[in-house]
């Protein structure tokens, strides 16, 4: 399971994928709500508001092209690309302007 706001009501949710299937309950109290589907495992996403509307969007590193579905709803839209392994990248937004920032150690020192 995974967290993040799917939902208008500003209550975490809770995100699971099932067979191909996006899934999420909001507020972790309803019945699961589909989101949309997808070929990707839960292990190769990854979450973080990449278009700034304070909606989660589900990320996913497909060869060296990084793509995310806005609110787990759309299909998906290039963000960039880096030959980084998906387990080093971390996400966050480092710079305060509400947009969700990728990173990744690299030696000794930190790259964006």
């Amino acid at each position: 399971m995974r967290f993040g706001y799917f939902d208008d009501d500003d209550v975490i949710d809770v995100f699971t994928e099932s067979d191909g299937q996006w899934l999420y309950s909001s507020g972790g109290r309803t019945s699961w709500i589909n989101l949309g589907s997808s070929g990707y495992d839960i292990e190769d996403l990854r979450f973080g508001d990449f278009d700034r509307n304070g909606f989660t969007d589900v990320f996913v590193k497909s060869g060296s092209q990084w793509k995310y579905s806005a609110g787990g709803l759309s299909d998906w839209i290039p963000l960039g690309t880096s030959g980084r392994d998906l387990n080093d990248l971390r996400f966050g937004d480092f710079n305060g302007d509400g947009i969700t920032d990728i990173f990744t150690v690299a030696s000794d020192h930190f790259n964006d």
